[in-house]
């Protein structure tokens, strides 16, 4: 095993140690109002949404931002 496969793995390792720790510290259950909805779930749920939801608006952002990357490079090459 390769020293780039060994620390891979014990990355790997480490974060999935902490997001259980995450997850056995926030088991309790939180209200959280959305819109005129209150729900009812675990924090450690919440976490994991409130997450996903920023991952997916920095990646809709990254890939905006890299569309209006290529149409300037395309307007350039047409030039």
């Amino acid at each position: 095993m390769t020293t780039f496969k060994k620390i891979r793995l014990a990355l790997i390792v480490a974060l999935v140690i902490v997001a259980a720790i995450v997850i056995l510290q926030n088991r309790e259950q939180v209200t959280t109002k959305i819109l005129f909805a209150s729900i009812e779930m675990p924090q450690a749920f919440l976490l994991f949404l409130t997450f996903l939801v920023g991952a997916l608006a920095g990646f809709v952002v990254a890939f905006m931002r890299l569309g209006s990357r290529l149409n300037s490079v395309q307007k350039r090459i047409e030039k």
